[in-house]
């Protein structure tokens, strides 16, 4: 402590207090106590665990990693990585689109579910990158492929089966219609051993029939 005085002066005294010097043991203390505090809160990545943190974290200034590095957050990014550092799923904001995306091994992708364009939709890429497999917000459904179905399928008002002489319906089994049936600028064939309209049997041998007229017309 130190202390001025000016008896023959204008001034006034003036008391200054040093600061304590710190002994060695104390800063071995100090030292460990900062080091059992570090310890509860750092993961194995020296970051530093969300469990104790309190209040929010800006993802746009500071990125979420995991330790392996597959797992990240950025801005308003979900994205997780393989072992080979490829990425194989999106979630958030993906270029001005809302959306899931999930991407194969050779990065192309697979699977996206969220805004399509002006629409919000579900889709399935084949290897070509085009949509094999459509679903939109409507219930518009389209696929590339063949439609199986081990179930009874049912259709609403219309049923169109390809256009022009390329529109081809094959039943396996029994065919039933409360409607009309109308074939249009094009053949009907009937390959069946009988034939029933409006519930009453006609036992058309329909081979049979055919061998008759051509020794008819013969």
């Amino acid at each position: 402590i130190e202390m001025l005085c000016y008896p023959f002066e204008p001034k006034q005294s003036t008391i200054s207090i040093g600061h304590m010097r710190q002994s060695f043991a104390y800063t071995l203390f100090l030292l460990s106590r900062n080091r059992r505090m570090y310890e509860k809160v750092k993961t194995t990545g020296n970051g530093v665990a969300t469990s104790k943190l309190s209040g929010y974290v800006n993802t746009d200034d500071n990125n979420i990693q995991s330790d392996n590095k597959l797992f990240k957050i950025a801005g308003d990014i979900l994205t997780i990585y393989n072992d080979e550092g490829a990425r194989r799923l999106e979630l958030g904001n993906v270029g001005g689109e809302f959306a899931l995306n999930i991407y194969d091994e050779n990065k192309k992708l697979k699977i996206k579910l969220g805004d399509h364009g002006d629409k919000y939709a579900f889709a399935i890429y084949n290897k070509s990158g085009d949509a094999a497999i459509y679903m939109d917000e409507n219930g518009e459904v389209k696929f590339s492929g063949t439609l199986e179905t081990t179930k009874n399928a049912k259709v609403g008002t219309n049923l169109s089966v390809g256009s022009g002489g390329d529109a081809v319906i094959n039943f396996e089994g029994p065919m039933i219609t409360e409607g009309t049936i109308r074939v249009t600028d094009h053949e009907m064939d009937i390959d069946a051993g009988i034939v029933r309209i409006n519930g009453m049997d006609i036992k058309a041998e329909i081979s049979s029939l055919k061998e008759a007229i051509k020794n008819i017309g013969e």
